[in-house]
């Protein structure tokens, strides 16, 4: 049923793509806001390690028409959850609040949007617990569905084996985000590495995860990346473009 459900949401997902680009051809500067917080639809109760919450972040939230979409279709499947969302500001002022002293000083050495992102999602799901979606990424089943309500943390291993990080669950304090977010930091200091998948993405989480006893799912029925935009509908202003791209052009770090 789930398998099915997903192969739903994908063919959704390929008729919203085709729209939205002969959209962004006829409208090219129009923009739709995405609220910096929007209340579950439906209140839940009951004890549960992960908080209903899911949370994302963008350079702006003045988003096309694709990326509003998808947060909008995200909300109907997540129809429980809260959602926050950031932009680049809104992220910077929140980690130098909440992590004063050498995390926000390390955070602030990153001067690429998706590197910040990469270790933003890290330390909010570290402090608050909840669920981090990227913003080009879609729920193809319920993620109070996929996530039991005694699991501490859910991984999403992609069709290569790889742990992808575009999503991302965990209690507050739970160990493998605490550990990761070290990692971050240490590759942060050391200064050696030029690639964003390496430096801050998911390669950069595998240290922590080395010694197992994490949860451990296919990403096939829980959540995809990608079907409901493409690079063009995601960066539609000009100056923003996908990590590698901008990676060639400049140094990650400060």
């Amino acid at each position: 049923m789930r398998y099915i459900f997903s192969r739903l949401v994908k063919l959704v997902g390929v008729l919203v793509k085709l729209f939205c680009m002969v959209h962004l051809k006829l409208w090219p500067r129009a923009r739709y806001t995405i609220p910096a917080y929007a209340p579950a639809l439906v209140r839940r109760t009951g004890a549960r390690r992960v908080p209903r919450r899911v949370y994302q972040t963008n350079y702006a939230r003045e988003v096309s028409l694709a990326v509003y979409l998808t947060w909008r279709f995200n909300r109907l499947m997540a129809w429980d959850h809260d959602f926050h969302y950031m932009d680049d500001a809104a992220a910077h002022e929140w980690v130098n609040a909440q992590f004063p002293g050498e995390i926000a000083e390390t955070y602030n050495r990153l001067q690429i949007g998706a590197a910040k992102a990469d270790y933003w999602r890290v330390l909010i799901l570290m402090k608050d617990g909840g669920v981090y979606l990227d913003a080009d990424a879609n729920f193809v089943w319920p993620p109070s569905k996929s996530i039991r309500d005694d699991e501490d943390e859910l991984f999403l291993r992609m069709r290569d084996g790889e742990i992808t990080n575009y999503f991302l669950a965990s209690a507050p304090g739970n160990r493998f985000m605490t550990g990761i977010e070290a990692e971050i930091r240490r590759n942060i200091a050391a200064g050696t590495e030029t690639n964003i998948y390496l430096l801050t993405g998911p390669t950069a989480m595998l240290p922590a995860l080395a010694g197992g006893g994490f949860t451990l799912k296919s990403y096939r029925t829980i959540c995809h990346q990608g079907q409901f935009m493409n690079e063009r509908l995601q960066y539609p202003d000009r100056g923003h473009k996908k990590w590698w791209r901008e990676q060639e052009e400049r140094s990650i770090l400060r």
